[in-house]
């Protein structure tokens, strides 16, 4: 909920119950990039879990642990983030309308098959393989923000990917779009990005385009153009650099007992290597909402 003058945040709500937490928007994320990749990994998973063969593949600052997202406004305390851009970059308030930073890496193959057939470049990947010797619910629960909103939700359409699968061919893992579980609400096959959900905008010549699923987008103020929902922001809200954001989205996977399960997470610049997006994903956290051992 949001007034005016005060953020109310309901931090992360279990379907039947959870807290509220009541305090303005004054305080700001903390990235550190130095983290090796076995070590986000592992915030990502519960700890009775085996983590092997971690790997990140992108610019060294384009990928942290980051603290401080309460204070923030930001629906999840403590995470993973991984950029398009520098990670750094999202921290403080939203002053700049375009921020970007092209790293002149590649793109990722199974993020590229997300999206149009435009450029790709700037990806921001981790990935590693998981087991278990008992069989679980593994949630992820994130948030994808970008600076294309809310102009450019139709022409530059940053993908992001959650990607899970146990099929193998030799020593190489098999994914295709089907293993890729950061999809919008309600829909099995629509992967999130900046054209999937958004608030819409208004290009100042009269011509508007509609909203995609704006009950799951939060507006965060653009200097140059507005969302065309009723809640858009009149200034920026959130004490972070995007323009734009999901709501607190959920996801989860069924892990089998004693079955190696690789996960792969990534975001990546789609058309340009500016105006950059990224994922933020929660630490594991065990509580009632959590299905675990």
């Amino acid at each position: 909920m949001r007034t005016f003058k005060t953020n109310v945040l309901a931090t992360d709500l279990c379907d039947i119950k959870g807290f509220f937490r009541l305090a303005p928007t004054n305080g700001s994320l903390t990235i550190t990039t130095t983290n090796s990749a076995l070590n986000m990994a592992q915030r990502l998973v519960p700890p009775w879990v085996t983590v092997t063969n971690a790997n990140y593949i992108g610019a060294s600052g384009a990928k942290g642990i980051f603290t401080g997202g309460h204070g923030a406004g930001l629906p999840i305390e403590a995470g993973v983030i991984l950029s398009s851009g520098l990670a750094n970059d999202a921290v403080d308030s939203n002053t700049i309308g375009n921020q970007g930073f092209p790293n002149f890496t590649d793109s990722d193959v199974d993020l590229d098959s997300l999206v149009g057939s435009d450029v790709k470049n700037d990806a921001s990947v981790l990935e590693f393989n998981i087991s278990s010797t008992n069989s679980f619910f593994l949630e992820f629960k994130y948030i994808y923000a970008s600076e294309e909103y809310p102009n450019y939700i139709n022409t530059f359409n940053d993908p992001m990917g959650i990607f899970v699968t146990t099929n193998q061919s030799g020593t190489n893992w098999i994914i295709t779009t089907n293993n890729n579980i950061a999809v919008v609400p309600g829909t099995t096959n629509v992967s999130v990005s900046v054209a999937t959900i958004n608030g819409g905008f208004e290009n100042g010549n009269g011509v508007v385009i509609a909203p995609a699923n704006p009950q799951f987008y939060v507006d965060n103020f653009d200097p140059i153009l507005s969302s065309v929902i009723s809640n858009a922001a009149p200034s920026a809200v959130f004490n972070i650099q995007f323009d734009g954001m999901t709501i607190l989205l959920k996801t989860k996977y069924w892990i089998q007992a004693n079955v190696t399960t690789h996960i792969k997470i990534g975001v990546e610049d789609y058309a340009d290597a500016g105006f950059d997006s990224a994922v933020f994903i929660k630490n594991w956290e065990t509580d009632s909402c959590s299905q675990n051992h």
